[in-house]
This record gives C-alpha cells, sequence and structure tokens, in this order.
C-alpha cells in the first residue's frame, strides 16, 4: 500500500492541532466555569446565612420584648461551628463566657472587634445575638473571669 501524499497527511496534522487547541480551550473554559459556580455557591449561602440569621435577630428582638428567652442564632460565617460553645439565651449566659468562647460568637457573627477590648465584646455579641430588650441594656456586664 503506498503512503498518502504529503498534502492529505499536512491537512490531517493540521486539523489534529486544532482538535487539541480547541480541546485545551474547553478545558480552561471548564476550569473558569467550575471556578465561578464555587464562587457563586459560597456568594449564595453567604447570602441565605445573613437572612436566617437577620430573620433569628428580628425573632428574639421579639421573644425578649415579649419576656422570653432567646433561640439560637445561626452564624454567619460558615467557617466558624457553634458546636462545642455554651448556649446564649440571656444577657447572664454572655457575662459568663469566657473570652475566647465571646471572641468566637463574635467571629461567628463577623462582629468586628481589637484584641484588646474587653466589655465591649459582651455588649457587642448581645446586641449580635438580639439580646437588646430594655433590661438587657441595662444589664451591667461584669469582666471576663480569666481577668480576676
Amino acid at each position: 500500500m503506498s503512503e498518502p501524499p504529503q498534502w492529505f497527511l499536512d491537512g490531517i496534522n493540521s486539523v489534529k492541532d486544532e482538535i487539541k487547541s480547541v480541546k485545551d480551550e474547553l478545558k480552561e473554559d471548564i476550569s473558569i466555569l467550575s471556578r465561578d459556580v464555587n464562587d457563586l455557591t459560597i456568594s449564595t449561602n453567604t447570602g441565605f446565612r445573613m437572612i436566617q440569621y437577620k430573620l433569628a435577630l428580628l425573632d428574639n428582638v421579639t421573644r425578649r420584648n415579649n419576656g422570653y428567652t432567646v433561640a439560637p442564632v445561626p452564624f454567619i460565617n460558615l467557617e466558624n461551628t457553634q458546636g462545642e460553645l455554651p448556649p446564649i439565651e440571656t444577657v447572664q449566659d454572655i457575662d459568663d463566657l469566657s473570652k475566647e468562647d465571646c471572641q468566637k460568637y463574635l467571629d461567628g457573627y463577623n462582629t468586628p472587634y481589637r484584641p484588646n477590648e474587653r466589655m465591649l465584646l459582651k455588649v457587642k455579641l448581645r446586641d449580635a445575638v438580639g439580646l437588646i430588650s430594655s433590661s438587657d441594656l441595662r444589664y451591667t456586664f461584669s469582666n471576663f473571669r480569666e481577668e480576676l
């Protein structure tokens, strides 16, 4: 059997090169699309978490104004979990927290604070979970136990 003519081989090789180029472009496009979908998923989850947070906060404000304890408020920050933290139902629960636990809560709610803050940490956490009835606002927080 005879070899195909060179012009034919050149044409086939050219088609192969174009197919390889298209495959490489598709791989890159799929990679970019995958990153975009992941970013959108994270953004959507964060948005839903923010809605859950706002609804829980509003519910807690209503609960406190009617004399009830607050319900757990889900963290906004998806990287943090509430599993090991003591539950918060009253301002006294916040007052009993260690500084470390208070900061973990604030990190979960994406509430900024300065590392050297003390008493203000408890106030920020009180507001972050919706403990804002008049009696909650009048409550005077004590120092963290490890500071005594």
